[in-house]
């Protein structure tokens, strides 16, 4: 059965850097803690964690709108916690996207690749 929903792409940049810069331990500190965050945030919004690769994370909302209040939020609360602090930067991506219940979402995570740091990118939203 097919089914509309929003799904959230959410990408920690800069993290290689961090990684060159503090070492292993303090940056994989600061991307779990941001990880962390952001899963509260999805949760937080009605949304559904489907996976996290590295330092990027996949969400599923029933609606666009819930998906970009989480976005809003991850972004206060990155800004709160990790922001400036750890030199790394929230990039965040949307997309309404048809798929199949009982199944994980077959779409790229191309909506966080095209947004900039420190904004947020709706498509066919």
């Amino acid at each position: 059965m097919e089914h509309q929903r929003a799904i959230l792409f959410a990408d920690i940049a800069g993290s290689t850097g961090l990684y060159e810069q503090s070492g292993d331990t303090v940056a994989l500190e600061a991307v779990v803690n941001c990880l962390d965050c952001l899963k509260a945030e999805t949760l937080a919004h009605g949304g559904r964690v489907i996976k996290t690769i590295g330092d990027e994370l996949m969400a599923v909302f029933d609606t666009a709108a819930q998906a970009i209040q989480a976005a809003n939020a991850m972004q206060s609360a990155f800004e709160k916690t990790l922001g400036g602090k750890a030199g790394i930067k929230l990039r965040i991506g949307c997309r309404w996207r048809l798929f199949w219940r009982h199944r994980q979402p077959r779409v790229t995570p191309h909506g966080a690749g095209h947004a900039r740091p420190d904004t947020d990118l709706a498509r066919n939203l």
